[in-house]
């Protein structure tokens, strides 16, 4: 089943702020909680971009058993729990227990003074 980011109980309000510009991370990934929602943060060669911190295969964050959930190219994140397998680029499930699943995305505006949800 894939949710909506919005969908998520305790899901921040549009214009929410993530966090601040300097807390973005300069490659890579972070793992973020915004009020008690879980928020995985990338920067890479396809901007900033954020997706719910839970794997739409068993509802546990991808980082649970830990940190290191993206791939060494940047292109994939392989959850921690059970080995599922997104794009980083969509969030689409491409192999293991998440071929055909979708990692919720987080629309993004990040301008001065930080990078906030939109929509």
């Amino acid at each position: 089943m894939n949710l909506e980011w919005h969908e998520f109980p305790d899901a921040p309000a549009p214009g929410a702020l993530l966090c601040t510009n300097a807390e973005i991370p300069r490659q890579g990934i972070r793992s973020i909680m915004v009020d008690g929602f879980p928020v995985l943060l990338l920067a890479g060669r396809n901007g900033v971009l954020a997706f719910v911190n839970c794997c739409p295969h068993q509802f546990l964050p991808l980082d649970h058993r830990g940190g290191d959930v993206l791939s060494a190219d940047g292109e994939r994140l392989i959850c921690s729990n059970h080995g599922a397998v997104f794009r980083v680029s969509d969030g689409k499930g491409i192999a293991g227990e998440g071929r055909d699943l979708c990692l919720s995305a987080i629309p993004l505006d990040v301008r001065a003074g930080g990078v906030f949800i939109t929509g």
